[in-house]
């Protein structure tokens, strides 16, 4: 058999790389395309926090750390209050719109359960609801992750989720700042992604911050 020319060897191995090139050019921005739809809300998890961080040493409470005490403490109440269909237990943790929106998150459907522990808090996403005022009006979404025995039934008494046994379940938790403390302002079950936070303004430059005035 007739060796092929030196020229011709290489022309085609030249093709043979480009092709190849093309095709791994091509897999990798559909893959880059696709890991960000796919997770996008870690990466805007990774953008609240970075923002979080920025601000903690000026106020303590944007804290990380501080947000999972806080989350600790509301969370018994929640769980109480899912249980008895009443508000009254969240008391000043609370907004007065949370209050009036409890019963549309408690539905016709019976909740029965005992929170153990919470998991993880992760902050999706941090805006502010006034103009050019902050840290006051400022919101906070939370991806609340809890462990706990429970169960919830339908206005007929079938069971729809929940059982014998620990297991997990998730929350967003809105906070809305005061201007000195935190109060959760509207509450759901996490059963989606918010890829949708990334659109929400940005908090105004920490240089503007300031407390309001106690009346």
């Amino acid at each position: 058999m007739t060796p092929l020319p030196l020229s011709l060897t290489l022309l085609i191995a030249a093709r043979g790389f480009t092709q190849t090139l093309f095709f791994w050019s091509g897999a990798s921005v559909v893959m880059f395309f696709a890991a960000r739809y796919l997770f996008r809300e870690q990466l805007q998890q990774w953008r609240v926090q970075r923002h979080l961080a920025q601000i903690a040493p000026f106020f303590p409470e944007f804290a990380l750390s501080n947000l999972r005490t806080w989350a600790d403490l509301c969370a018994p109440h929640v769980w109480a209050g899912w249980r008895r269909r009443s508000s009254d237990t969240l008391g000043d943790f609370a907004t007065e719109a949370l209050h009036r929106q409890l019963p549309e998150f408690y539905g016709a459907e019976r909740f029965e359960g005992r929170l153990e522990r919470v998991l993880n808090v992760h902050a999706l996403g941090l805006y502010p609801t006034q103009a050019d005022q902050a840290p006051e009006g400022i919101e906070l979404v939370l991806r609340v992750e809890q462990r706990g025995v429970y169960t919830i039934h339908d206005a007929q008494g079938r069971r729809l989720e929940g059982g014998e046994g620990s297991r997990q379940i998730q929350h967003f938790w809105t906070l809305r700042h005061d201007g000195y403390k935190w109060r959760l302002h509207h509450l759901e079950r996490a059963l989606r992604e918010r890829g949708d936070l990334k659109a929400r303004p940005l908090p105004p430059p920490l240089m503007r911050w300031r407390r309001p005035e106690r009346s």
